[in-house]
């Protein structure tokens, strides 16, 4: 099951860094794509990969 209230968990919506595009398009140093990024489990940013949480099995 794909869980989106845990891919936004840690990500600020209604706001956007300034001088990028709206949200997060993965753009290399994009702080809007923080959170999501950690919930898929990917390295982004300098920050290493760590476990997903946008998955789960029930």
């Amino acid at each position: 099951m794909a869980d989106l209230a845990a891919l936004a968990a840690d990500t600020n919506l209604s706001s956007n860094q300034p001088n990028t595009a709206p949200g997060c398009m993965s753009e290399p140093n994009d702080s809007d794509c923080v959170g999501i990024m950690n919930a898929l489990g990917l390295a982004f940013n300098g920050a290493a990969a760590q476990q997903q949480t946008f998955f789960n099995v029930e």
